[in-house]
């Protein structure tokens, strides 16, 4: 999916740079995506089949919205930290418990509250967006941000082969979310899959020619 957002940047760069020159225009496009990709989550609708721009709709779709949300200026620039906090909360909580109320009697997995599109998700990364955006960081933290920002896609490129690795035993011991118990299994393969992928991707990015591949 993200190689799919990279190749069709010359396209989607004009049509964000339309939705900021057009607020009407972005209010269409956005509600429009929420409906298709979000609210169908809970609640699918036929019809929708017939939208036959769902697929271009969806990932990019949260790649122009972050676009939108970093230079649109006539979005209050001051809305609440409390409040964005609190709707991130509550929407992550409903994450929680509408993850455990679906799979109360249910087996496999039903991993339809935590997909990426799901309404509770969405109002959850738009609500820590916002709040990432607003925050003051001291001299100290601009320049660790400044570091990290360039190593984000390469960490985000090969974190699922680092996990594979751990998960799959072939380095003597074997890191899944069921390792000792699901709670310290999922931390610890998070932990260690973030410092993993950021020293690999901190010197791939190193090496001559990988930078203009991956970062």
């Amino acid at each position: 999916m993200i190689i799919g957002i990279y190749i069709l940047l010359p396209i989607l760069h004009p049509i964000s740079e339309k939705l900021l020159a057009d607020p009407k225009l972005a209010i269409y496009f956005f509600t429009l995506w929420f409906l298709v990709n979000s609210l169908t989550v809970y609640f699918p609708f036929d019809f929708i089949r017939l939208i036959v721009l769902n697929d271009f709709m969806s990932w990019s779709g949260y790649f122009m919205l972050g676009h939108y949300l970093v230079y649109e200026k006539h979005i209050p620039s001051k809305i609440s930290n409390k409040i964005l906090l609190i709707v991130f909360l509550v929407a992550s909580s409903c994450t929680f418990a509408l993850t455990i109320y679906l799979n109360t009697n249910f087996n496999p997995l039903i991993e339809t509250a935590y997909i990426y599109f799901s309404p509770n998700v969405m109002i959850a990364t738009i609500a820590v967006f916002l709040l990432l955006k607003q925050m003051t960081l001291s001299h100290f933290y601009v320049k660790t941000v400044s570091y990290l920002s360039p190593l984000v896609f390469p960490v985000y490129f090969m974190h699922l082969l680092v996990i594979a690795i751990l998960s799959s035993g072939i380095l003597g011991f074997s890191l899944d979310q069921f390792f000792i118990h699901p709670f310290i299994g999922i931390l610890l393969l998070c932990l260690v899959t973030f410092i993993v992928s950021f020293i690999l991707a901190a010197i791939v990015t190193k090496l001559p020619f990988m930078s203009k591949i991956i970062g």
